[in-house]
């Protein structure tokens, strides 16, 4: 989730999570909160207990709570600290990634855009013929508006560079005597 209930005095997006000690219903679902945990200053994890009829599974949220509007939030890190956390949290269920905004354009992009291009680097599935702009034009033939500012676009290739470069320094010793190997 990258945006507040409220950001500028307007409603963003209507609270669809438990608070403490006020299960949620929601239609045939009730929703608990059993944990919520600051994982950066940024950055909210809560783990919430879903049920259905008799069955019960948890569900992760995680928020980003400054990432404004049409804008870009200050540091690339946290994006990728938390995509990294979503990704670690889906590998501990069967469901499904669901990322959110308020429009579902402009910041959902940018995350959905961070996470597609961190799983081609970790799978190794890099095309020769790379392309940010290539994706952000296949994300947009299904989501209108994906990456919605050119602020947005300029952050976004700022982040993969970023997440180009911790992979490259994670792998260095493949990558050490580079140098040697490039003619002048």
């Amino acid at each position: 989730m990258a945006c507040q209930e409220t950001e500028n005095g307007r409603r963003k997006c209507e609270r669809y999570w438990a608070q403490e000690r006020e299960p949620l219903q929601a239609g045939p679902f009730c929703i608990t909160l059993t944990k919520e945990t600051a994982l950066t200053a940024d950055i909210t994890l809560r783990t919430l207990q879903v049920t259905f009829q008799k069955e019960s599974r948890p569900v992760h949220q995680l928020q980003y709570m400054s990432w404004p509007d049409h804008g870009v939030p200050s540091s690339s890190d946290h994006i990728l600290t938390m995509v990294e956390e979503a990704r670690c949290l889906q590998g501990l269920g069967p469901g499904p990634l669901c990322v959110h905004c308020s429009a579902g354009c402009g910041r959902t992009g940018v995350l959905c855009a961070v996470d597609y291009v961190r799983q081609l680097l970790l799978t190794q599935t890099i095309p020769p013929n790379f392309s940010l702009f290539e994706v952000v034009l296949e994300m947009r033939k299904q989501r209108p508006a994906a990456v919605q500012t050119e602020e947005q676009y300029r952050f976004l290739y700022h982040t993969v560079a970023q997440l180009f470069s911790r992979t490259l320094q994670n792998n260095s010793p493949l990558y050490q005597n580079l140098k040697e190997a490039v003619p002048s």
